[in-house]
């Protein structure tokens, strides 16, 4: 069975049984954490239950690392998570031409929080550009997102918020993707 379809049904259970007590706690959690560092998501998958699932994102077990800028990307709960991907990568804004492509190099590392197991992700580069050598006639630039050259496909799973980490002139960006469920065949030659 799905550990994600576990956890939804942990926290199904508990909401069910400690409805009153819930809602204590997120409106404690609430007035004790920065408004930056916790984000509230409910998750109304059963309507037979009394209370929906609250989901809390809680940034701060993610420690802040030197010259480098925490990103969280929250995903909205879906029907069936299995069918859809997100697309991460990194942009700097950079003043290009209009003929060349431009990427940003640099790379995405997987680590761990050592206590508590949940994965963040270390956007790694020194933000060097790379381009093409096309001669451009008009000589005419302008300021435009370059995106890395490298990106990460990832699952779609919205109980947990993606972290990352990036130098400061560096922003995360990211694209669902949603998978067409219909089996397709290749063909024979």
């Amino acid at each position: 069975m799905n550990y994600h379809v576990l956890l939804l049904s942990a926290l199904l259970i508990l909401s069910a049984t400690s409805k009153a007590q819930s809602v204590s706690i997120d409106k404690k959690v609430e007035e004790d954490a920065p408004k930056s560092a916790v984000k509230p998501e409910l998750i109304g998958i059963d309507p037979s239950l009394s209370a929906p699932i609250t989901v809390m994102h809680d940034l701060t077990i993610f420690p802040p690392i030197d010259k480098l800028v925490k990103h969280a990307i929250f995903l909205e709960p879906r029907v069936d998570e299995t069918l859809y991907k997100v697309e991460m990568y990194a942009v700097k804004n950079q003043e290009v031409d209009n003929c060349n492509k431009y990427f940003l190099l640099g790379d995405f590392e997987l680590k761990t929080l050592e206590v508590h197991g949940f994965p963040y992700y270390i956007f790694k580069s020194n933000a060097q550009i790379i381009s093409t050598k096309i001669s451009c006639g008009d000589n005419i630039t302008k300021m435009k997102n370059v995106p890395s050259g490298k990106t990460e496909l990832l699952k779609y799973i919205s109980v947990l918020p993606l972290v990352v980490y990036a130098p400061r002139d560096i922003e995360i960006k990211y694209k669902i993707w949603k998978q067409d469920p219909r089996e397709l065949d290749a063909k024979s030659f």
